[in-house]
């Protein structure tokens, strides 16, 4: 069973219960998700899960607020009825949870978004100035 970017039209008639396709963490382990390995890989992520036009949403991912993420992805795809989306996982622990709730992880470790994954400053950037830091 293949379930991928369109996953609850393609589960509705292959006896999998597409409400499941909102809870990827409940599948089976013998259910293949397409988007699951592609973390490290993130053009071929993005075209697999953006819309035919190039569209898709970015919900934000951080390990102490899963709980949140995945309501918010719940949400998305069952009453939103979209399944065009990406987690971004900003540190090392985040992209350990995504990939362990079975979701459309984006690796954005490397960004320095949140810090060195090493426990150092942060090192996010400053939209207004253009420069690394809060010196606003």
């Amino acid at each position: 069973l293949l379930l991928g970017a369109v996953a609850p039209a393609a589960a509705a008639g292959s006896g999998v219960d597409p409400t499941l396709s909102s809870t990827p963490w409940l599948l089976s382990k013998r259910v293949v998700l397409q988007y699951e390995e592609l973390h490290n890989r993130p053009e071929a992520l993005l075209k697999l899960q953006s819309t035919p036009d190039g569209w898709l949403s970015l919900f934000m991912f951080s390990a102490p607020v899963s709980w949140w993420a995945i309501n918010c992805v719940h949400s998305y795809i069952r009453y939103g009825r979209s399944t065009n989306y990406v987690v971004a996982a900003a540190d090392d622990k985040a992209l350990e949870v995504c990939v362990r709730l079975r979701l459309p992880c984006l690796n954005m470790t490397q960004l320095g978004l949140v810090g060195d994954n090493r426990g150092g400053e942060p090192r996010a950037r400053n939209m207004r100035s253009g420069m690394h830091g809060d010196d606003g």
